[in-house]
């Protein structure tokens, strides 16, 4: 009998045809189908490099924010598991004592994860780890209190050349939004042209799940209740050429890490606030169409300030599902650079 039939077995005489709504039998026996190997494969993972970052990365999938993710089973059951896994896990191999120390060090995260119901992480790494993207959120309007706490974190890190960087970070009006709602989607792979067309004549014509069915993706974040817009400035004649020193002495490049900076920045001060976010980059370009920019800056000729990417901001409902799926790979230390 493998490691996964042992649990199973184990989990049948502890929780024997269980139908209450918590700890019911299948859902336990659902939580080990869908868990047992990642879990076994962080431990593995962060045996192998003397970390314990897989672990952690593991942690974060039951807790998005600090919040938990299994609400349909008890913590002490969810506790009893992991008890089971790691003692399973340590017996049917034979780890010498330096490897032992480590995995009770790795169990341990968990231990105090169940035990304080919370992840006991650092504010940063907490971010870094549990940090979820959300597609709707609560309509709820933000107090004006909490809209200049964020707007003064965008307003405060822009690195080293302050207002030089050539990005701007605005709020979106409520009739811009609206003028923007009906291209603010996306498209599944697949989809016709017929259908894109159609959905641009008429995107009423047909419901939201219809229209989903026929490879409409619908950014629901827009409809958050604080939306800020990321400009840059691009050609006015449509082109996508970069720009010269002359017109904007600091490289778009640079422009773009600190504008990447500024963001993270206002994402950190919205989660501390109890607030979530979501990025917002694929969207149809006639959306952009739909509304003028105005400033009181002076320009190049042949520029203006465009929209480049949202950050939309409120009271997270739906997750997106990709966004919680293990990532066990790491970039640090990955390439190996040598001397010509």
């Amino acid at each position: 009998m493998n490691l996964a039939e042992t649990l199973k077995e184990k989990v049948l005489i502890e929780y024997p045809d269980n139908k209450e709504y918590l700890d019911n039998t299948n859902n336990i026996l659902n939580y080990l189908d869908k868990n047992l190997e990642t879990v076994l494969d962080a431990y593995r993972l962060d045996l192998a490099d003397g970390t314990n970052r897989h672990t952690k990365m593991m942690i974060s999938n039951h807790y998005a924010g600090n919040r938990r993710q299994k609400n349909q089973l008890r913590l002490q059951t969810e506790l009893w598991m992991h008890e089971e896994i790691f003692n399973l896990f340590c017996k049917s191999n034979s780890f010498n004592s330096v490897e032992q120390l480590h995995l009770d060090s790795l169990f341990d995260l968990w231990k105090v994860t169940f035990e304080n119901d919370s992840a006991d992480h650092s504010y940063l790494d907490t971010l870094t780890l549990n940090r979820t993207s959300y597609s709707k959120f609560e309509k709820t309007d933000l107090d004006q209190i909490t809209k200049t706490q964020i707007l003064n974190a965008a307003n405060g890190i822009t690195p080293s050349l302050a207002s030089n960087y050539h990005y701007r970070v605005d709020v979106l009006p409520a009739n811009v939004k609206e003028a923007m709602q009906p291209y603010m989607h996306g498209t599944f792979e697949g989809i016709t042209q017929e259908t894109k067309d159609a959905f641009e004549k008429n995107w009423l014509a047909k419901s939201m799940d219809e229209w989903r069915n026929e490879g409409i993706c619908f950014n629901h974040q827009f409809h958050a209740p604080l939306v800020l817009a990321y400009s840059m400035p691009v050609p006015t004649d449509g082109s996508h050429r970069t720009w010269k020193q002359h017109e904007f002495p600091t490289s778009k490049d640079a422009t773009f890490i600190a504008l990447g900076t500024n963001m993270w920045n206002v994402i950190c001060k919205v989660e501390e606030l109890g607030l979530n976010s979501c990025c917002l980059k694929a969207y149809n370009p006639k959306a952009l169409e739909q509304i003028d920019v105005q400033t009181d800056e002076t320009m190049p000729e042949g520029w203006k300030w465009e929209p480049f990417i949202f950050l939309c901001i409120g009271k997270g409902i739906d997750a997106k599902g990709d966004h919680r799926k293990y990532k066990p790979n790491g970039i640090v230390n990955s390439l190996n650079f040598q001397v010509k």
